[in-house]
């Protein structure tokens, strides 16, 4: 599924670069089923770790794939990255979209998943199309912390929700 393909460098390292490769597996009208490799690879090609994750896409529409290099150090040895996967939904009268993380660790020629589809942003609602509805908007940020368990850094979320309510003002016009 060559428009989905992403690639980046792994920072401090001049010589690797992961990608995200989905491959269909199977696919009808409004649904496709994704076998996604995760693989980091030398430059000159020689892969060097690798995994993969079946994902579904449906009427909530898998659109985008970013691979996110931020120092995830998970443990004393590991530093983790992550892929983060947008999905958009279809209704006009229930918007629905959110960006998903799943972290991996590398180990030997094996990536780990220690993370799967924690939701960092989501945004729903529920209106009439014209004005009146209510509107939920959710971001939240990993922040890792000193504390240790079973070997690895705990993770704290932090998660912002803002609500909006729009209706229709006396003047009939939109209000929110």
């Amino acid at each position: 599924f060559e428009e989905l393909i992403v690639e980046k460098a792994i920072p401090n390292s001049d010589n690797e670069t992961i990608f995200v490769l989905p491959e269909f597996i199977d696919s009808s009208e409004m649904y496709y089923t994704l076998k996604t490799w995760i693989v980091i690879a030398e430059n000159s090609g020689k892969i060097l770790s690798k995994t993969f994750v079946n994902m579904e896409s449906d009427a909530v529409v898998l659109t985008r794939f970013s691979i996110d290099t931020a120092p995830y150090q998970v443990s004393e040895n590991s530093r983790a990255f992550g892929v983060r996967t947008v999905y958009r939904g279809s209704s006009r009268a229930n918007p629905y979209d959110y960006e998903s993380i799943s972290l991996f660790i590398r180990q030997g020629n094996e990536l780990k998943i220690i993370l799967k589809d924690f939701v960092l942003e989501q945004f729903d609602g529920e209106w009439d199309t014209n004005c009146a509805g209510e509107f939920t908007h959710q971001e939240k940020v990993l922040i890792v912390s000193n504390n240790l368990t079973n070997g690895y850094y705990d993770l704290t979320v932090k998660n912002e929700i803002t609500k909006e309510n729009t209706f229709v003002d006396k003047t009939g016009e939109c209000d929110g």
